[in-house]
């Protein structure tokens, strides 16, 4: 009689504490996983990466350049300025390639959007290209 009580005690404990755990594991919240992602990055970015920077709002400035050309450095020396300037809006993606161009990626109307940039690359250009194109502005934007 002793050892069916013991028994019952037992498995009514297992189950209690089965129960208490189920209810603790559902209210605690997974953790996902953050990427850490710089605000300036060079080489190519995953499409995964892509999607969570703009799914957080950030825009992302993709600059394709020629490492032999002057020109080349003094306007990727001005991407990385302003870069810093706004690197809570802003992500700089540089590659190198043999080609030379500003693409700007940004959500448009709810869309995921790829703009060439036209002009020239200026710290006053750059801002007022953000002001327009990113989802999340900086306040600087509304003055």
């Amino acid at each position: 009689m002793m050892k069916e009580r013991i028994g019952a005690i037992f498995i009514g404990l297992i189950m209690l504490f089965s129960v208490v755990g189920f209810a603790l594991v559902s209210v605690i919240p997974d953790q996902p996983t953050t990427p850490e992602i710089p605000h300036i990055y060079n080489g190519e970015m995953s499409g995964s990466d892509i999607v969570f920077l703009l799914q957080n709002g950030r825009t992302i400035f993709r600059y394709y350049y020629d490492s032999t050309s002057q020109n080349n450095l003094d306007e990727k020396i001005t991407l990385e300025i302003f870069a810093n300037k706004v690197k809570d809006f802003v992500v700089l993606n540089e590659i190198e390639s043999n080609t030379t161009k500003l693409e700007i990626v940004g959500v448009v109307n709810g869309e995921g959007k790829i703009i060439d940039f036209e002009g020239e690359i200026t710290e006053e250009n750059l801002f007022i290209e953000l002001c327009e194109r990113a989802y999340v502005k900086p306040k600087e934007c509304y003055l």
